[in-house]
Parts: structure tokens; sequence; C-alpha cells
């Protein structure tokens, strides 16, 4: 009694001390960090898709063009918290809260009390784990779900037909917020199929039939889905032929680098990569044949190429066991300071320690096979595509559920005065951390991110002379950044300074190739000047890029509307009608004074 009182309280003690963390950190940032409230275009992204489940069109009318877990998952906790995103984040802290408590129950279920305690008390104060419950990604719900999954893998397992089911539909559920779970998923049915070997086909069919069937009954929905509004089979998502190729080209380097003709946003990339493949086959493509035209495109790389292939997977494992700043995100480098003082159990110690772990744990025995495959999911997956920081942060729960391990081991050598076993861990550890150290990025790339991301921070303030110095100290660093061009561009449109935003525009669409916003800007400053054909051709030319621009629409329009070509302007009203047909009203009172003059 008095020892299950006393694990309750030590579970609400890791709990609170977890969430004042977290809303701590929060409010930290909140009153000291210039860009908190302009978090990366992730954030942003997924924030502005959630709103148009809740607001506009839940099902939606295209295939899905990123993982649509987590963004239907900010929706509901959208509409629980009405409308307040402040609510939801502290909803998502206190998720983040609870993954210790769920760390705690895996590690007590597979090795000790102990155990179970240093791992709850590292993860709830690891600063990867704060950052990334206060950043609001999807890291935070993959890691729950990756702790749900173990706990139910782990110990007795499923042992009927349902929780095989509900197994496989939980691994489906996770596959739509990260891809590694199917790969995870295939590790786990081959594992299971020759562990299960000496069985009777029949007992072996029970395991694995409803676990596939879990599995197909959401991945074939959400494909199934994408058939109904886009008339084609994609499955998840348009975008996995773009992300082999940014991770499997001549320029890769083993980390997110985004091309040089996409613009670096979720918007741009969706719009972007299509647009390229366009003016490269000249002619109008579907998603299916523009994910199909970059798989080639890697494919190629890796077939034409394999020395350089090879060598880009040694930099991809090299990056995914070390912390190197070239697989942060935006925000997380700028929080470079911030990480080097709070980053108690950095990733240098807890990697080597977690493989000190394993090693632990398969000399006493113990059944870590399915947490093992996780990890090595996320490795494979890693080194199918790129590494990032975010992507892999899911498996540190794991990897410190291993470091506790060590821990736990270290411990008990010293208690015991076994000096002579320590001797290979500590110079291992060392030995480790010489050959992969912290990797910072250089001076000036850092001061140029940190430049572009001031300059963007005071546009959406509205102080457009310290953004316009913000962006020319980025520029002078980096002079052939075409999304920094195009940014001081759109300063000098909001200063009415319209020659200088204009030489910006046409240099931000001569570094970058066709640019939809660098043109539509170009002709929204014709527009402004005077000159009508050039903005005509302008917002045409976005308009035939991205058919579905209502603001290249309605500015053609208008043009034609203002030179009283009133045959001219109606096919494209009458288009943006079709289109959204809330704006009927709207438009045919705009349109009623060219309709008049007839």
């Amino acid at each position: 009694m008095n020892k299950t009182h006393n694990e309750k309280t030590f579970l609400i003690f890791v709990f609170f001390l977890a969430l004042a963390l977290r809303i701590g950190y929060l409010l930290f940032l909140k009153n000291t960090y210039l860009f908190y409230g302009h978090p990366s275009d992730d954030v942003t992204y997924y924030k502005n898709w959630a709103e148009t489940i809740v607001f506009d069109d839940w099902r939606g009318n295209a295939a899905f063009s990123g993982m649509p877990l987590f963004p239907y998952y900010l929706s509901i906790l959208l509409r629980i918290c009405l409308g307040h995103w402040f609510a939801v984040n502290i909803f998502n802290l206190i998720l983040g809260s609870l993954n210790c408590i769920l760390i705690y129950k895996l590690a007590q279920q597979l090795f000790s009390n102990r155990t179970a305690a240093i791992a709850a008390l590292l993860a709830a104060t690891n600063f990867i784990l704060i950052y990334y419950d206060w950043l609001m990604m999807p890291v935070t719900l993959l890691i729950a779900l990756s702790l749900a999954i173990l706990l139910g893998l782990s110990g007795k397992g499923p042992s009927s037909f349902k929780e095989w089911l509900i197994l496989g539909l939980f691994i489906g559920t996770a596959t739509l917020g990260d891809g590694k779970f199917l790969l995870f998923a295939m590790l786990l049915i081959m594992y299971l199929l020759w562990t299960k070997r000496k069985f009777a086909f029949t007992q072996t069919f029970k395991i694995i039939f409803p676990l596939i069937l879990g599995l197909t009954l959401v991945l074939g929905g959400i494909t199934l889905r994408n058939r109904i509004v886009s008339g084609e089979w994609i499955f998840i998502s348009s975008q996995s032929g773009l992300s082999l190729f940014v991770g499997n080209n001549p320029q890769a380097n083993g980390a997110f680098e985004n091309p040089d003709f996409i613009r670096p946003s979720h918007t741009g990339q969706d719009e972007d990569q299509r647009i390229f493949v366009e003016k490269t086959l000249g002619y109008k493509v579907t998603p299916t044949q523009v994910s199909d035209f970059y798989r080639k495109l890697a494919i190629n790389f890796i077939t034409t190429y394999p020395a350089q292939y090879l060598h880009l997977l040694g930099k991809k494992l090299i990056l995914f066991v070390s912390d190197a700043e070239q697989s942060h995100d935006i925000d997380l480098l700028l929080q470079r300071n911030i990480k080097i003082f709070l980053d108690i159990n950095p990733y240098i110690l807890i990697f080597p320690l977690a493989l000190l772990g394993i090693f632990i744990a398969y000399k006493e025995k113990r059944e870590v096979h399915f947490m093992l495959l996780m990890v090595v999911a996320q490795l494979g997956f890693s080194m199918i595509y790129f590494v990032t920081t975010r992507l892999r942060a899911p498996t540190l729960p794991i990897l410190i559920i291993f470091e506790a391990v060590a821990f736990v081991w270290i411990v008990q050598k010293i208690q015991s005065r076994q000096y002579k076993a320590l001797l290979f861990p500590v110079a291992f550890v060392i030995v480790f951390a010489l050959l992969f150290p912290p990797k910072f990025l250089n001076s000036e790339a850092f001061a140029f991110l940190k430049h572009s991301k001031t300059g963007s921070v005071y546009d959406k303030r509205k102080d457009y002379i310290k953004a316009e110095q913000a962006y020319l100290s980025a520029l002078a660093l980096t002079p052939t950044d075409s999304n920094t061009l195009f940014n001081l561009g759109t300063v000098y449109v909001n200063l009415n300074d319209y020659t200088k935003a204009k030489r910006y525009f046409l240099d931000s669409i001569k570094l970058g190739g066709f640019n939809v916003d660098a043109t539509f800007n170009l002709g929204y400053i014709y527009e402004q000047t005077g000159e009508t054909e050039n903005a005509l051709k302008a917002y045409k030319e976005v308009l035939y890029n991205t058919p579905d621009s209502l603001d290249a629409a309605f500015r053609i329009a208008s043009l034609y509307q203002k030179q009283n070509l009133c045959s001219q302007a109606r096919p494209y009203y009458e288009d943006i009608i079709r289109r959204k047909p809330s704006l009927n009203d709207e438009i045919k009172k705009i349109f009623s004074d060219c309709e008049n003059q007839k």
C-alpha cells in the first residue's frame, strides 16, 4: 500500500515538474525571445491547416500534400478550446508532461522502478522534449503514440484478434503523422513471422492478419479519400517523391536542404514543385506525376552515382548519431544560447549511453526488441530520406530509457566497487564524444538566418525601416538568397518605393526560377505605376501556373473592369464565384457597375 502510494506521489511530482518546466519555458520565451510570436513556417502551416478544417472544409478538396494526422489533432483541440491557440498550446504541454509518465510505465514494465524513475526525470527535464512541446509540432503527439504502441507490445502483449486489430489501427494512425511507423510495421511483421515460425500457420495468421487489417483500414481509408477528392490513388501524401529527391540528389548533404527552385515555405513547396515539373516537361501534370518525376530523379542519382550515394549515407548516419545544427530547424537554431545553457543532458551524452544501455539490456536478456525496432525504423527512414532533429526527436524517449539503464548499471558497479568494469564504458563514451562532437553552423550562416528572421518579425510588426535594415544585413552575407530578395522587395512595396521593389523582385525571379509571389507582386507594382499590360501579363502568368489563385483572377478581372472591358472581366469573376461560392454576392456587387455601363 505504501509502495503504491509512493509511486503515485512520484508520478504526480514528475508530471507537475515537467509541466512547470514547460510552462516556465513558454513564459520565458514569451517575455524575452524576439521570435516568440513568429514561429517557423512549419508551425504556421499546421495551424492554418487546422483552422481550415475547423472553419472552412474539414474534408478538403485535394489529395493531402502533407501528413494529415497533426493538423486534424490540432483542429480537435482548437474546437475544444473554442478557437484559442494559447489554450491549445497549454494542452500540448500537458500531453508532453503525460508522456513522461508513459516513459516511466514503459521503463518500469521492461526494467525496474529505479530505471523508470530516472528515465521519467530525464524526460521531464530534457531540453529538446521541452522545446518541441512548446513549439507545437507533431513530435509530442508522435511520442505519445510511439509509447502507447510500445506499451501495448511489451509485457504480455496483445493476445486476441481484437487487441492485434487495435494495435494495427494505432500504428496506422501514427503513420499518418510520420512515415517511419510504416517501416516499423514492416519490421514488426517480419519480427513476428520469425519469432512465431515454430507455431502453426493458423496461430501466426491470427496475429498477422488483424495487425495488417488495422493498418489497411486506416491507410486504405486515407488513400481512398485521396482518390475520391483528387481522382488519383495517392498513398497518404503527394509529397513522397519530392522528399526522396531532397534527401537524395547530387547536392544533398544528409540533412533537409530546400531546393533553390522552391520557395522555403509549405505553400511554396506545394506549388513550386509542380511548376518546376510543368516547365521542365512542357505540359500540365497531376500530383502523382509530380511525385513520380522527383522519385525518378532520386533513383537516377542513386543508380548513376553509387559511390557518391554511399558517401551520402555515411553523412546521414553521422548526423543521426550526433548533435549537428545542420539538422536543426530554424527556431532551434535561434535558441542556440538557450539550448547550450539548459540542455543539461545533451544528445552527445544520451546516444552513447543509450548504446551502452542496449548492450546491458541484451546481456540481461531483456525483451527490448520492439523498442529497438522503433529506433531502427527511424534510422532507416532517415537513411532513405534525410535527417532532421525534429523527425529524430520521437525516438528520444526510447534512447533516454536505455540511458537510464546505463546510469543504473554504472551506479551499481560503483556501489559494489567494480571499478574495472567501468573502464570500457567510460572510454567508449569519451571516444564517441570525440568522434562525433556537436557541430555548429559557421558564424556567417547563423548571422544570416538571424538577420533574415529578424527582418520577417519587423515586417509583420509593420516596422519597415528595421525590416529593411535586417534584410540588407542578411543580403550582405548571402547576396543571392532569392527569398530574402523577395522579402526586401515587399518591404519597399510597403514603403511605396516601387522602383527598388521592382528591382528586388526581378532579382529574386532570376535567381529562384519562376516565383509565384514575386511575379504577383511585380504585377501589383506594374498596376500601381500604370503599366496595365505588364500587370495583366504578370497576373496571367501567376494564374496559369497556380490556377487556384483567386487573388490573381480578381486582379485580372479588376484591371479589365477598369478599362470597361466587361466581357473580358466576366469569365474571371465567374471563375472566382465557381471556386468560392461564398463570394457570390460580393463579386456581383463589384461587377454590377461594369454591367450597368453596357
